[in-house]
This record gives structure tokens, C-alpha cells and sequence, in this order.
């Protein structure tokens, strides 16, 4: 069976979309799996080869340490070269043009968009890397063998390519939940979750003032689980009069956040208005709903389809703290309706918005990729 080694320069080493849905997936159709990270050990977890290598101290040395992941995907010998990061498309053509073996561009985010938010980057710099990094990731993209992408919308973005453009969505797996101790809605404290990167972009700011605004009766609290992005919002959050009802509880694996979802009560996921995230199909979105969880989200289009037409949840304006509030106290005013969104979510994942769809996508891709690379090295 085809060798096949996944690289990632910036995600963990156990990363939902590359370790636990396909390196897993491969792995578990026979293929010889090896990921290449920058975090944890080396071991072997589940049948998946995790080369661990140093974490960067600084984005200087996380350049320089590009190097050094080429020596070990070329140690490796693969058959398919499968990379998870931009700042790695440099050393997916050179893997291309060293080894002739097949290379594969995985595009999680639309990152013309996300460098227009990225608060790093000096805003007068920030239009000239993106027209520069437009024209690389063109030129590069005309020899990889295929494009994963993420979402719809973010294929859209190589349509020039659309031979060897493929959508892998981010859909939950199917797995074992934790029980839940109560229904919900019906708990002495109402829990609203957030799951993710902590930002302003992502309306952490919006939906801490939205306490405000939820009727004193529930007492509500809001639970944040991921890292802080670097931007000003921790110090928003703890200036805020309502810091004392947040909980943060950092990052999370997945087990734990699993236990997290079970004791919730509402699923939050009301990111502000940019390009980015308009077109997005979160995983939180889906996460939330594969829990029973009813979701308090953004009104943008592709969401509001989503959430009512599955009826799984309330879609308000992201930027109206009093909306958002108001949206949770109704919501809480009504245990029953809750608890009938919450499975209504459920069943739409069971059904429709799993993993096991997107997998039978990959392995498809992965059989005409690798049958290719072995008739070519038989000729």
C-alpha cells in the first residue's frame, strides 16, 4: 500500500481535520501514514506515524525551520505528499520537483481573506501580501496534483483548477457522547458554549455583553474554550462588568470537549461580518449540533439556511449584544423548543452532516491519485 506523509507546520498534532479525520481515515484503509507536525512527540497513535519536530520560537525560525521539514518529508520517501499549511506551498513544489511523486494542497480557510484580519501584519502591508501571496499560490497550484478544499465557497476560489479541486468538508464524527445529566434548559445556571479561536473577530467581545442582555432569572454564564488569537480581546473581556459570569477554559482535547458540550446548554457562534467568515461552514456549528445543543449564530446567509432549515437554532445579528442576549432568553424561556432544536440538530448530522460522507471523498481522491502514481512508476 502507497506511503503517504502529511505535513503541518502550524495545526497540533492531533488537529480534528488532519489527524482524526483523514490521517486516521487512511490509515484505517490501509495506507501507510505518517504526519509530520510541530507539536507533541514522535509515537505512533492509532496506526498514524507522528514525526514530531522542534516548535519555533518565533516566525523567523518557523521560516527557517521549513528547511528541515523538507529533509524529513524526504527521508520519507512517500508516495503522496499531502500539506495542511500556506507557509508550506514552498515546500509542496519543491517536493514536487524533487521527487516527481504526487502533492497535495489542503486549504482549510480563504486566505486572501484571513490576512485582511490578521492584526500581526501592519495594515498598509497587508494588501501587497496578499496580492503577492495570490500570484505564488497560483503559479504553485498549476502543479499540484489536487486541491482540497474545505468549503464550497473556497473552491470556488480555484476554478481555474477545477479538474483537481475536491471539497472535503469539515463535518463531525460519528462518535460515542458523553451522557448529559440533565436536558436542556433546565439546569440551575444557564451555560452558553463557545468553541474556538478567542478574538474580536469572532464576536467573543459581542457575546460577553449579551449577558447583559439574557434575564437575570437563567443565570447565564459564558464558557470559552480555545486560545486567545493575540488581539485585544482578553483585556475586553476582563474590563467587561460581566468577566465575573466568563469562564475560560483554554484549549481542549477532544474528549474534553465532548464532557464540555454535554453540561451546555446553548451553542454560541456569532462571528462578526467579514468576507471570511460569511462564506464559512464552521465545525463548531456542527459540533454544537451533533451534541443536541440548540445554536445561537450568525444571520449571515449560508448559516441562516443551515440553522432554519433544519431548525436547529436562532440566527440574530452578530454585532447587537442586546439582540444576541434577548435570541438566548428566549430560547431559555422555552425548555421544550430547545430541547426539540437540539435534536433536530442531532438528527441533520446523523443524517446529512458527518464525516463519513466527506470520507468516502478523500479515500475516492486518494485510489485515482495513488493508481496514477503507481501506473506512472511501472512505465
Amino acid at each position: 500500500m502507497s506511503r503517504i506523509c502529511i505535513l503541518t507546520s502550524v495545526h497540533p498534532a492531533f488537529d480534528i481535520r488532519i489527524f482524526h479525520k483523514q490521517a486516521r481515515s487512511l490509515a484505517e484503509a490501509g495506507y501507510d501514514v505518517m504526519l509530520v507536525t510541530r507539536d507533541g512527540e514522535s509515537q505512533i497513535v492509532e496506526g498514524v506515524q507522528l514525526i514530531a519536530q522542534p516548535k519555533p520560537g518565533s516566525r523567523l525560525w518557523r521560516i527557517v525551520g521549513m528547511w528541515r521539514m523538507l529533509q524529513v518529508a524526504l527521508q520519507e520517501h512517500a508516495d503522496v505528499y499531502h500539506f495542511h499549511d500556506p507557509e508550506l506551498i514552498l515546500v509542496g513544489l519543491l517536493l514536487k520537483f524533487l521527487t516527481n511523486k504526487v502533492v497535495i494542497y489542503d486549504v482549510h480557510e480563504d486566505y486572501l481573506k484571513l490576512f485582511i484580519i490578521k492584526h500581526w501584519l501592519p495594515q498598509p502591508v497587508r494588501k501587497i501580501v496578499t496580492a503577492t501571496f495570490w500570484v505564488f499560490e497560483r503559479f504553485a497550484c498549476l502543479f499540484f496534483d489536487a486541491i482540497i478544499a474545505a468549503t464550497d465557497d473556497i473552491a470556488g476560489n480555484y476554478h481555474d483548477y477545477k479538474r483537481k479541486v475536491v471539497t472535503i468538508k469539515n463535518y463531525p464524527l460519528l462518535v460515542e457522547l458523553p451522557p448529559r445529566p440533565r436536558p436542556v434548559g433546565t439546569g440551575p445556571q444557564a451555560v452558553l458554549l463557545y468553541i474556538g479561536a478567542l478574538s474580536i473577530a469572532a464576536g467573543i467581545p459581542q457575546m460577553v455583553e449579551a449577558l447583559a442582555y439574557v434575564d437575570d432569572h437563567f443565570d447565564g454564564r459564558l464558557r470559552l474554550a480555545g486560545r486567545f488569537a493575540g488581539d485585544d480581546c482578553q483585556r475586553q473581556i476582563e474590563a467587561s462588568d460581566h468577566a465575573a459570569q466568563v469562564e475560560y477554559l483554554g484549549w481542549l482535547s477532544q474528549a474534553e470537549i465532548r464532557e464540555q458540550l454535554s453540561h451546555a446548554d446553548v451553542g454560541m457562534a456569532c462571528l462578526q461580518p467579514m468576507p471570511l467568515f460569511i462564506t464559512s461552514e464552521p465545525n463548531k456549528l456542527f459540533e454544537y449540533m451533533h451534541c443536541g445543543l440548540p445554536v445561537v449564530a450568525s444571520n449571515f446567509p449560508l448559516w441562516r439556511e443551515i440553522i432554519e432549515g433544519e431548525d436547529c437554532g436562532v440566527v440574530v445579528n452578530p454585532c447587537d449584544s442586546r439582540a444576541i442576549g434577548q435570541a438566548v432568553t428566549r430560547l431559555l424561556a422555552d425548555p421544550a423548543r430547545m430541547s426539540a432544536m437540539g435534536e433536530n440538530g442531532r438528527r441533520a448530522v446523523q443524517e446529512k452532516y458527518n464525516w463519513e460522507s466527506q470520507k468516502v471523498k478523500l479515500l475516492e481522491i486518494y485510489a485515482v491519485l495513488t493508481h496514477r502514481a503507481t501506473t506512472k512508476r511501472i512505465q
